[in-house]
């Protein structure tokens, strides 16, 4: 399944009409036509920013519309300690108690992201 077979699918199982999709991308109609036509053979590449939105109305993520993954709603891979765990949003509404605190540790753990990051563009600026 290619690209524009996943974002048709996705776009059917939810019941996205083709007129709101394009108004929400605001693109035009021929625009999109091209991206996800019904002819594969004339279909073009979709810009990256355009996949971005289109994964967001979708509410999948982009590498599962690029065929890299098959989880639609991954939130993410959480690291802590020796603990690797792949969360998808599904597993989080079945039992959100159970992820409360791997969700907490990695928040916390982008917060000390974001400061090293400031600390070493600092560095580099001086």
């Amino acid at each position: 399944m290619d690209v524009a077979e996943r974002i048709i699918k996705e776009m059917e199982l939810k019941g996205v009409k083709q007129k709101d999709f394009v108004e929400y991308l605001n693109e035009k109609q021929s625009a999109v036509s091209k991206w996800i036509g019904p002819n594969p053979a004339n279909r073009n590449n979709i810009p990256n920013t355009i996949l971005g939105k289109m994964a967001k109305y979708l509410k999948v993520d982009t590498d599962y519309l690029l065929g890299l993954q098959e989880e639609k709603n991954r939130v993410g891979t959480v690291v802590t300690d020796d603990l690797r765990q792949k969360i998808t949003l599904e597993e989080i509404q079945k039992d959100p108690e159970k992820y409360l605190e791997i969700i907490k540790i990695s928040m916390e753990q982008m917060e000390l992201d974001k400061k090293l990051l400031a600390l070493l563009k600092e560095a580099r600026e001086s």
